[in-house]
């Protein structure tokens, strides 16, 4: 990091616009701050640090109060800083937030605070060549380039006062954040991450693996009816298997001698069945054949019954042939007799006559009906003809009416538009008379008159009394064309009415002609009937009865013809049957149903008979006794609990073979699982101890991660690189110790800095030195740490350093070896700036930035340059 230039105004003790040639002033590589107590020395320090992070060190920065309070309200509060860092040039300005009076009003208003970042000459990869404005996107920048946070740049480069010793006396948890940022350890914590999430995967992993080897173990257990072992071995596994193996092949042996005992008793079961079937079979025909012995009469009853009812079959039917015929002729009858009730009614008076006689009455009628079918459509046409002529009627009046309301109003518009005309006649007349007066109204001195020409007008004119203008003629002449029009009007609507009254009268009287001599043809077609379709409706009627009369007439005397044949077929059915009267051949005869079941008795009773001789003869019951006793009940017995046993012994095969085979299938993969189980528990082991020694933890004696570790010899280095210095400004006497040790109570230890007394030979704690002691002891250490960053890539180059106050502690001598070590940092390439108030310092630095004080703020002016 090279500062170039320093921008400050209204900042601090500064109210004005101050510059700093940071290149002029650092170019002998070492110059000197200095001024009065109190004029703003330590300010140029907190300008450099609030330009670049925002913020100042030390207790001052807990405040917001950076404006200068003798700055003018239009003065803002800005500082400018411009540097290079890795090679790159950039401007950062910055305004902080602060109070202001209102441009406008009274009171004051907050001015948020500002930033931004200005490259210069080239932009550095991975940045936009645009300015960044955002407050924190600056900030970001400006600690990535310098590769450090604010903290840690104030124990670096920057000094402050009150606080040059801090990171010599910092705890172990405050220097591990500087080095990790100073040395880029950032990747060993990612390799400490790497191992701690490594290992809760394949923690994880290997739990999931043992929960499913627990699984296949339970299952294992379960199937096998044994308890599950804490840890299964493939042995358990084989052990397992051999067990059931045994159990079914012991299971099988006693399924098939139970499976034999099942058969025999089968076997056995089944002769006796088949021997008490052929008993059963042999009584039963005797007892059969014993049952129709005793029924032996009445079968032969029921025969005779059955063939005298065969005779009497053909009598039964024509019999029921010919009382149907007579329901039939009853039915007739009844119906013949309604309908001359039917036809009396009608109003005939005689029903007498045979049906072709009926018939050609009613043809009469209908002829007469059918004559008046052509009335009935005049008599429709006729109602409709007078609701016609009632409206034709209407019309004839109301246009009679219309035609005399309209005479009378053109009577009227006659009258008025006489009476307008006469007025305008009347208004003419009065204006001609007055015309002179109208025309001398209009000559002017000097006009021609348009009657004589003359240009003198010595005695015009003047209108007398009643006199009419030219605008009251133009409106009566306009009222008279209204009239005339509205009495056109009028009188054209009258004649139309007058042409629709006539009309409408000639309608009506031709309709009423018409309608009168429809009338009296229709009185003569309806007769005595109150309408033609009256009359023509009775006539269907009594033609309709007639004609049914007729029928009912024809279908009596075809019941009587043919009842009467139908006996002789009866008589002649009875002779042919052999029986001696009608009576005697109905007596004989049975109902279907009680023939059907008869006949049905006697040829099961014959066909028993037959089937139970038949059994008698079969030569393999010859030795079979009808009273012969046979076990069944026992063999039957037997034979279930036989069966119950080679089901049992059968279930048990089933449930030997579903367990050896389930176990097979289960031991094979718990066989796997547990195969794959051993070397990743192995791995897990040593993962998870290597973790551990990573991380500090476990069999890592010294509680060092490895982050720490890198750490703890990169300050190693520091103390090496500080101890040169400080040996050289302490005369010999002091110089640095690292220690490693473990912290208290535990706590990582690595980062311990101690300091060795020459004198004494004692190792002491750095924060037991004195006020000069710790100032070199500081100084010695923020050089060998620069030394140490320098040298290492990749990390930033602090070649530039700031110390604030601490040489007034030094005596001559010490002091004069403090200026032999700067004075090589300055050989070396490093520029050192040196905040103090000691005279003597003043003559060794020729570079000079002077703070000059007064009541009005103060001003920076470079000295020596």
């Amino acid at each position: 990091m090279k500062l170039h230039r320093l921008d400050v105004t209204g900042f601090g003790p500064y109210p004005d616009h101050q510059t700093v040639d940071m290149d002029a002033l650092g170019s002998d590589g070492l110059f000197l701050l200095h001024g009065d107590t109190g004029a703003g020395k330590t300010t140029v320090l907190d300008a450099v640090a609030f330009a670049l992070f925002g913020t100042v060190p030390g207790a001052r920065g807990e405040t917001k109060r950076l404006r200068s309070d003798l700055a003018d309200a239009d003065t803002p509060t800005e500082v400018g800083l411009e540097l290079t860092v890795q090679g790159c040039r950039f401007r950062v300005v910055r305004n902080p937030e602060y109070e202001r009076p209102k441009k406008r009003g009274s009171g004051t208003t907050t001015q948020q605070a500002k930033a931004s970042l200005t490259w210069i000459a080239r932009t550095p990869s991975g940045y936009a060549n645009e300015p960044i404005t955002r407050v924190d996107e600056v900030s970001r920048t400006v600690q990535r380039l310098l590769g450090m946070s604010a903290e840690q740049f104030f124990q670096v480069v920057l000094l402050p006062q009150g606080e040059f010793a801090r990171f010599l006396r910092a705890e172990t948890s405050e220097r591990e954040q500087l080095l990790e940022q100073l040395f880029a350890t950032r990747r060993f914590a990612d390799v400490e991450r790497w191992f701690r999430e490594r290992r809760g995967e394949r923690g994880k992993e290997l739990e999931a693996l043992r929960a499913r080897t627990r699984e296949w173990a339970a299952r294992a257990a379960q199937v096998a009816g044994v308890e599950q072992p804490e840890a299964p071995t493939a042995e358990w596994v084989r052990e397992l298997e051999r067990q059931t193996l045994a159990e079914h092949e012991q299971a099988s042996a006693v399924e098939a001698g139970a499976r034999r005992a099942r058969e025999d008793a089968e076997s056995v079961l089944a002769d006796r069945t088949a021997r008490a079937d052929r008993v059963r079979r042999v009584a039963a025909a005797h007892q059969k054949l014993a049952e129709l012995a005793g029924q032996a009469a009445e079968i032969d009853d029921a025969r005779h019954r059955l063939a005298r009812a065969r005779r009497a079959a053909t009598v039964l039917e024509a019999q029921q042939l010919a009382d149907r015929i007579a329901t039939e002729l009853d039915k007739a009858d009844r119906v013949e007799q309604q309908r001359v009730s039917e036809l009396l009614e009608s109003g005939e008076e005689s029903s007498d006559g045979s049906p072709a006689e009926l018939r050609a009455r009613a043809g009469r009628f209908r002829e007469e009906a059918g004559a008046l079918s052509g009335a009935i459509e005049e008599a429709e046409q006729q109602r409709a003809d007078e609701v016609r002529l009632a409206e034709a009627a209407t019309a004839a009046e109301r246009a009679t009416a219309r035609a005399t309301s309209l005479a009378e109003s053109l009577r009227q518009a006659v009258d008025e538009h006489q009476r307008a005309r006469e007025r305008v006649l009347d208004l003419r007349q009065r204006r001609l008379a007055g015309m002179a007066a109208e025309l001398a109204s209009a000559l002017d001195a000097g006009t021609p008159c348009p009657v004589c020409g003359s240009t003198e007008h010595p005695g015009p004119a003047s209108p007398g009394a009643g006199a009419v203008a030219e605008e009251d003629e133009r409106a009566a002449e306009r009222a008279e064309q209204d009239a005339q029009r509205e009495r056109d009007r009028l009188e054209a609507e009258k004649a139309e009415a007058d042409r629709a009254a006539t009309r409408a009268e000639s309608d009506r009287a031709g309709l009423a002609g018409t309608v009168s001599e429809r009338a009296e043809r229709l009185a003569a077609a309806r007769g005595e009937y109150p309408d033609v379709q009256r009359r023509r409706a009775h006539l269907l009627s009594v033609a309709a009865a007639l004609e049914a009369l007729a029928e009912s007439r024809t279908d009596v005397l075809s019941c009587r013809r043919r009842l009467a044949e139908q006996r002789e077929v009866v008589a002649a059915a009875v002779s042919e049957a052999e029986f001696g009267s009608l009576d005697e051949a109905l007596a004989a005869g049975l109902g279907q149903r009680d023939a059907d079941a008869l006949e049905e008795w006697v040829t099961q009773s014959d066909v028993a008979a037959s089937a139970a001789r038949e059994v008698l003869a079969d030569p393999e019951l010859a030795d079979v006794a009808a009273d012969e006793e046979v076990d069944v009940t026992g063999a039957e017995q037997a034979l279930t609990r036989a069966r119950e046993e080679a089901e049992a012994a059968l279930v048990r095969v089933r449930a030997c073979a579903s367990k050896r085979d389930d176990l097979a299938t289960i031991a094979e993969s718990l066989t796997a699982r547990l195969a794959e189980l051993e070397p990743t528990e192995a791995a897990f082991a040593e993962l998870d101890a290597l973790t551990d020694v990573v991380n500090g933890r476990g069999q890592n004696a010294r509680r060092m991660s490895l982050r720490s570790y890198v750490l703890a010899a990169r300050l190693e280095e520091v103390a090496i690189a500080g101890t040169r210095r400080l040996r050289m400004m302490s005369q010999g006497r002091y110089s640095f110790v690292h220690s490693d040790a473990a912290g208290a109570r535990g706590t990582r230890g690595g980062l311990g800095l101690d300091v060795l007394d020459d004198y004494s030979g004692a190792v002491r704690p750095a924060k037991t030195l004195s006020g000069g002691e710790s100032f070199l002891a500081s100084l010695a250490l923020a050089l060998g740490l620069a030394d140490v960053v320098a040298t290492e890539t990749g990390g930033t180059l602090l070649d530039t350093l700031f110390i604030d106050e601490g040489f007034g502690t030094l005596d001559s001598e010490t002091l004069d070896v403090v200026m032999g070590t700067l004075d090589e940092l300055r050989a070396g390439g490093r520029v050192v700036g040196v905040v103090s108030h000691v005279e003597e310092l003043r003559q060794r630095i020729p570079a000079r930035l002077r703070v000059g004080k007064s009541r009005s703020g103060s001003t920076l002016r470079l000295e020596g340059v």
